[in-house]
């Protein structure tokens, strides 16, 4: 016969598998993480650093890698695209805060005084601020978290996460392969005007 001990501390170790989906993210149920500032919370989710660097921060996220961050940078790392509603009001308030920043666009040194003087990137709601495309998206909040430590074959890949992320790859593909079909013909029949066209 089992210990009681036995079973409660087996049912304590599983209960994180069985509720890793439909249930919180992880860093969610960590109550420490809401408490962080916004970009400490970004890094943690989007970049697995837990140790927020200003300078590290600035570096990922001046994505041409100019030394400035622009409005437009800012609306990317907050995962807000530039045609939001939003959006002009976001960077407006991004630029109110920073002290010296000129035309929507702050310098690493701007940027490294404000952060010493104590500034912090507020928290807009729109999330951790998804960056990536699909594809590192679902990389880095599903697969990694999920599938990282098991062996390969898609077999193991089942959650509603994965189904969708394969079959976003198979409509992908099947475009691919219209296009290759398209492109046999010397002339496009689907791109001729129907005024052009013979009855």
């Amino acid at each position: 016969m089992i210990p009681k001990i036995a079973v409660v501390t087996l049912l304590l170790l599983l209960a994180p598998t069985s509720l890793a989906h439909g249930g919180p993210h992880p860093l969610d149920s960590d109550p420490s993480f809401k408490d962080l500032p916004w970009a400490h919370r970004h890094l943690r989710s989007e970049h697995h650093i837990y140790n927020y660097d200003a300078g590290a921060f600035f570096t990922l996220h001046d994505y041409d890698s100019n030394g400035i961050l622009t409005g437009d940078e800012f609306l990317k790392t907050y995962g807000i695209h530039p045609t939001s509603p939003d959006a002009d009001k976001v960077i407006a308030s991004l630029m109110k805060r920073i002290p010296h920043a000129v035309d929507r666009e702050v310098t690493r040194e701007e940027w490294m005084q404000w952060s010493r003087d104590g500034g912090e990137l507020p928290d807009f709601g729109s999330g951790p601020g998804h960056h990536g495309d699909e594809e590192y998206e679902y990389e880095i909040h599903h697969f990694e978290e999920f599938h990282g430590d098991e062996p390969e074959g898609e077999e193991k890949l089942d959650h509603p996460e994965d189904i969708q992320h394969f079959r976003l790859h198979d409509l992908h593909q099947a475009a691919l392969d219209r296009e290759a079909e398209l492109e046999k013909f010397a002339v496009n029949p689907a791109n001729i005007p129907e005024k052009f066209r013979l009855p």
